[in-house]
């Protein structure tokens, strides 16, 4: 119907554990890094260390929880314009959290008082934070992340996707450490 085909399996689940794990081989002989889960929907895999980034803390801020799930949620799936808008979705998170840290202050404020709570005394790590987020958002503001006009660079390989979300990820869960 239509060059679509659908798959059904008899009412057992054994012979659904065993499509999947036949796929699941063949994905994983050709070097690709998906799986086919319970669901029948096919999703990344990652590595442990990445994988364990991608759980979403408890939060307090309902729309912090909301866009930092469906970043986390678009960033695992297999298709590279979703896992875009996966970082686009991350970058507002990063945003939204300099701002609700301290709703009484500025954006920039609220932002380098949160950094300081996460120094807790350090200067040298109070240094590096700061330089940290202010290269995130160059990255934000230079690359097709949070501005597309045409001097804006595209983001084409999924390495870069990939290093940019969990460079990204690695701060809004130290942000989040302090600010739940």
């Amino acid at each position: 119907f239509f060059n679509h085909f659908e798959l059904q399996f008899a009412d057992t689940t054994l012979a659904k554990e065993e499509f999947r794990n036949d796929i699941n081989l063949i994905f994983n002989r050709n070097g690709i890094t998906f799986s086919l889960n319970e669901d029948g929907q096919v999703i990344r895999v990652l590595p442990k260390c990445i994988e364990e980034l991608m759980v979403v803390p408890m939060l307090q801020e309902p729309t912090i929880k909301e866009i930092l799930s469906l970043a986390i949620k678009k960033f695992m799936s297999p298709q590279f314009e979703e896992r875009k808008i996966g970082l686009e979705k991350l970058w507002d998170v990063f945003e939204r959290i300099k701002t609700a840290y301290r709703t009484d202050l500025e954006k920039k404020d609220s932002a380098a008082l949160l950094i300081e709570a996460i120094a807790n005394g350090n200067e040298s790590f109070k240094k590096a934070l700061d330089e940290e987020c202010k290269a995130l958002t160059k990255y934000g503001n230079d690359f097709q992340i949070r501005h597309f006009e045409v001097n804006k660079i595209a983001i084409t390989s999924s390495e870069m996707l990939d290093y940019l979300f969990v460079r990204m990820m690695n701060m809004v869960r130290l942000f989040l450490s302090v600010s739940r």
